[in-house]
């Protein structure tokens, strides 16, 4: 039992789903929001017959990362390896549609500074969104959480067992 509280309390103590969903509310929201502005100021400053493919473009990447936003809540708090999976696909999916109207971007617009502006607050994101998931695949929390639900019952309760019947011989 002793062990098993050992390690419960040493997952509980390392907050990794708890410091992933900071990270993803905190500094990933505020890349993802810098980003965002860097792309709104590329369309606004966008004229002629390109205007309306900056706009899709624009649109593409900024959705893209909200997407991803999206997902990693659902994966920080996922137990199983093979959902994490599933939704790492998808985020990563994201990502190309982001990186391709990225790409879109440059060829329309050139070196326009609000584009590479949009470029590193891309790849900030990204840098801090690979944070969230390496933290979020530790999973310590959930763990911790199952573990106290599950074998610390358990172990409780078998404990529990042998108490009493060692009552009983003393008794």
């Amino acid at each position: 039992y002793d062990v098993l509280d050992r390690e419960i309390l040493g997952l509980a103590a390392d907050n990794t789903n708890v410091k992933a969903q900071e990270l993803s509310f905190g500094s990933a929201r505020m890349a993802a929001d810098a980003f965002a502005a860097s792309l709104a100021t590329l369309a606004q400053a966008a004229s002629g017959k390109e205007a309306p493919q900056v706009d899709i473009a624009c649109l593409t990447a900024r959705v893209s990362v909200r997407e991803i936003q999206a997902l990693q809540a659902p994966h920080i708090a996922e137990t199983e390896d093979a959902k994490m999976t599933a939704i790492e696909r998808d985020m990563k999916e994201r990502e190309a549609n982001a990186e391709r109207a990225l790409q879109d971007l440059a060829k329309l617009v050139g070196d326009a500074p609000s584009l590479a502006q949009a470029q590193a607050e891309f790849a900030r994101f990204k840098v801090i969104h690979q944070q969230i998931i390496e933290l979020s695949r530790r999973n310590t929390n959930v763990r911790s959480v199952a573990m106290s639900l599950g074998q610390k019952r358990t172990m409780i309760a078998a404990c529990g067992e042998t108490l009493q019947a060692l009552i009983e011989a003393i008794a």
